[in-house]
């Protein structure tokens, strides 16, 4: 769970684990030098069902047997970024004035 104490109304995020990307929701303030953020929106899974991220393990055959490797540095994160600018350009066009997508975010479970 994240919580900002800071936030209106108490505003809670619940991360359920595994990966999730998504888009942050905010405005520019040029006068103050910085991004209101306003909502995360996570990205849906796109149109084969498919989630915009993933963790990936490599294939066990081609995994050389070094002892330096750890089983950390074998997984690697996989999004799909295609599916990802598509989600935010969609969002972009929703949005009232002065509000932007005004980037993206990753929650990785250790």
């Amino acid at each position: 769970m994240l919580s900002d104490s800071n936030c209106g109304g108490g505003f809670i995020l619940s991360f359920k684990g595994g990966t999730e990307v998504g888009l942050l929701i905010g405005k520019f303030s040029s006068a103050l030098d910085r991004v209101f953020l306003f909502d995360l929106i996570p990205t849906p899974h796109n149109d084969s069902g498919e989630p915009a991220s993933s963790i990936t393990q490599p294939d066990k055959k081609t995994v050389s047997k070094s002892k330096s490797q750890t089983p950390d540095s074998s997984s690697s994160l996989f999004i799909d970024k295609d599916w990802v600018s598509e989600h935010a350009r969609q969002v972009s066009r929703m949005l009232v004035g002065g509000i932007k997508v005004v980037g993206v975010y990753v929650w990785v479970n250790d």
